[in-house]
């Protein structure tokens, strides 16, 4: 955020057309931008965002990952204790979403290991909720990629 409002006390951007992309840990970013800053960017669009460390470290092939990000150390054989799964939480964009206006454009890669579809679904849910303007794509590869054509690769 400290950068954006550098180059904007510039002048060389205009802050009436600010607009985030970010994908995967970018997505995370994002999220947590557009909900600690609502109103700032005018658009979002993200592809598979991280919006819930705790719900994403049952559904991804990383979870020691999301342990040692947050802080925690990692064991296979152990699952989280309640307390660990509420700093996972309260360190999650899902917290601040309540707040944010930014309409936001979600694709989803339906096969992702790493960041399950969920995420994103998750994220939709709660922009919906709140009258948001968001929507999804849902495509059947493992990842979403911006350079592919969107119409080869997702479902309608």
């Amino acid at each position: 955020m400290f950068a954006v409002e550098c180059v904007l006390k510039e002048g060389v951007m205009d802050s009436e057309k600010v607009l985030l992309i970010g994908g995967s840990h970018g997505g995370f970013i994002g999220c947590h931008l557009i909900g600690q800053y609502p109103g700032f960017y005018k658009a979002f669009a993200t592809r598979n965002p991280v919006i819930n460390l705790a719900s994403k470290l049952g559904t991804t092939d990383i979870p020691d990952h999301i342990m040692v990000q947050a802080g925690f150390d990692y064991a296979q054989d152990q699952l989280p204790t309640p307390p660990v799964l509420a700093t996972l939480l309260s360190k999650s964009p899902i917290t601040y979403i309540s707040q944010a206006t930014t309409p936001v454009l979600i694709m989803l890669g339906e096969k992702d290991k790493r960041v399950h579809p969920s995420q994103g679904l998750e994220l939709h849910r709660a922009l919906k909720a709140r009258g948001i303007p968001v929507r999804y794509v849902l495509c059947m590869s493992s990842q979403v990629k911006f350079q592919a054509p969107i119409t080869a690769l997702c479902k309608k």
